[in-house]
């Protein structure tokens, strides 16, 4: 009879095909459409929902997991989480204005969802200051502001701007998949690999909102719509992280740990973020547990 880990080795590894795959497929998608010279709006909406939906199809396939190869005393741990990153937007925002990395920082709730003595799932909801430089930033401003806004047409005023810091601050659900290797040192390295869902709900880029109507992405697009799309960022934001936590499990120090790690997104924005965070874990919450559950995870110094 083959064991429940062996099953969730498996599991896991379906899950990186499959992944992988329906990956491949959206990008020759994309690229299809690319050779297009009249691609409409709602080819592009379909492309960015099929990618959302695949994401979250992944986050459900991760949770479900729970259900089939958790052991009888799965255990749930609460914690509070804060730290550091730097982002930056690469593909064709790179090649058009250049970047360079912006700061940022992070913070908010995690739980880490216990299947058994090695694996677990981890997911979380923060708020994060995210976004990038760029080193030019043309511009082109079709309206006339003041008193003659009325009266006198539209003109075009274009012009360049330099180091141009673009903001973008959102809500991201995070979902990782988590493997315990205990006896390092005080305590257990975590590596882990998941994936995440970015909701952009504000940020400034020179004078108007990063992701507004009146943006400066936007009103460029506006005036030159031979211009590629993927020079407008996207409100939303998913792609796959790599981390690794350390957690120390002595008896006065039981649930500090250190989180670092790297994340890549898959729209136009392609955004990558490299992340360091500080955090607590609270003890296993009663409520969440079977009664098999005698405490905390096991260690043996």
């Amino acid at each position: 009879m083959i064991s429940k880990t062996v099953k969730f080795d498996r599991l896991f590894l379906f899950f990186l095909f499959w992944f992988s795959t329906s990956k491949l497929f959206i990008t020759l998608v994309e690229r299809n459409f690319a050779e297009k010279e009249n691609i409409n709006t709602f080819a592009l909406i379909s492309i960015n929902l099929l990618g959302m939906k695949r994401i979250l199809m992944s986050i459900v396939m991760l949770i479900s997991a729970l259900n089939i190869f958790a052991e009888p005393d799965v255990k749930v741990r609460m914690g509070l989480q804060a730290g550091y990153n730097m982002s930056s937007w690469n593909g064709d925002f790179k090649e058009a204005y250049g970047n360079s990395f912006k700061h940022g920082f992070n913070a908010g709730v995690v739980a880490e969802i216990q299947l058994n003595s090695k694996w677990s799932i981890q997911p979380g909801f923060l708020f994060c200051s995210e976004g990038t430089k760029l080193d030019s930033l043309p511009y082109t401003s079709l309206s006339v502001d003041g008193p003659l806004s009325a009266i006198v047409p539209k003109i075009e005023v274009s012009g360049v701007l330099q180091d141009v810091k673009v903001g973008a601050m959102g809500l991201k659900l995070p979902v990782d998949i988590m493997y315990s290797i205990y006896n390092v040192g005080p305590g257990r390295l975590v590596p882990s690999l998941g994936l995440y869902v970015t909701g952009y709900i504000g940020g400034k880029t020179w004078e108007n909102g990063t992701f507004a109507q009146e943006s400066v992405f936007k009103s460029n697009w506006e005036a030159d719509k031979e211009q590629s799309k993927d020079l407008i960022p996207d409100e939303f934001d998913y792609g796959l992280s790599f981390k690794i936590m350390y957690e120390l499990m002595k008896e006065e120090v039981n649930g500090m740990y250190w989180q670092v790690g790297v994340s890549r997104g898959f729209t136009s924005c392609q955004n990558m973020v490299i992340m360091a965070s500080f955090g607590y874990k609270f003890q296993y919450l009663k409520g969440l547990r079977s009664r098999y559950n005698t405490g905390i995870l096991e260690y043996n110094p």
